[in-house]
């Protein structure tokens, strides 16, 4: 039977990116060498009458050093990179997946109950089950953002390749000033994404922030102080608290 498909695709004001909504209907010795030991021979005795010369002390043995052998020094344990891993599916029904499109990925918004994503979830391994923030790399063998949407809507094997997200915190305090940073969200999602940012808390923080703690451009808020609900309640807290404890997401780089 031929499936039908709805993909919903909502945009925020700003020019916020899309999200898709795909809704399918028919759906990782050294061995220490013993010292040797020399033992001093003894002597004959001279006739009774004849002085015995006064024995001079003897050096004592010399031992056998021990043998070193250098040992190099440990090498540094490269870092893992994200865990990526593939994820089958076929379809009986609705696959039963909300994603939203980034730059270069579509990201796991929800998995739907009572359908083919979630049923694989409850059998697959804790490490390859699909999960929200997870990100979608690739379907398919495709890997442009159309045509990964096109295949999880109409192809009745799916298979992804899947990044899983690795969270980040930062804190950051206001200070009087504004956020100073440029917020896009979609209704129905589960992130606020950074999109510009100009004078204000956010590039104090980067300034004085390490490489690998400063946030950049698409990073993905998820939480704020706790709060991750929906955007629209995340927002609030980000306008209100003049202290901000922000957990983020990052998407692979193309």
């Amino acid at each position: 039977m031929r499936s039908h498909v709805r993909v919903l695709l909502h945009r925020a004001n700003r020019g916020a990116e899309s999200i898709a909504a795909i809704d399918t209907r028919d759906t990782y010795s050294t061995d220490e060498k013993i010292p040797a030991v020399v033992e001093a021979k003894a002597e004959e005795p001279k006739a009774a009458k004849a002085k015995a010369p006064k024995e001079e002390p003897r050096p004592a043995p010399e031992l056998a050093k021990e043998e070193v052998k250098e040992v190099a020094a440990p090498q540094p344990v490269p870092a893992k990179g994200p865990h990526t891993f593939e994820v089958v599916v076929e379809r009986n029904g609705r696959l039963g997946l909300q994603v939203e499109m980034k730059e270069s990925c579509l990201l796991c918004v929800r998995v739907i109950e009572g359908c083919n994503l979630e049923a694989y979830n409850k059998t697959a391994p804790a490490d390859r089950r699909l999960e929200c923030t997870d990100f979608v790399v690739e379907v398919n063998g495709q890997k442009v953002l159309d045509k990964m949407v096109q295949e999880v809507n109409d192809a009745s094997t799916v298979k992804m390749k899947v990044v899983r997200s690795v969270p980040f915190t930062v804190k950051i305090k206001k200070g009087g000033k504004p956020m100073g940073v440029g917020l896009t969200y979609q209704k129905d999602s589960i992130a606020i994404d950074l999109k510009e940012f100009r004078d204000g808390a956010v590039k104090d923080y980067n300034s004085t922030a390490p490489p690998e703690s400063r946030l950049e451009v698409n990073d993905s808020i998820i939480s704020v102080n706790g709060v991750a609900a929906t955007p629209e309640k995340m927002v609030e807290v980000i306008k209100n608290s003049p202290e901000m404890e922000l957990c983020l997401i990052r998407a692979p780089r193309a």
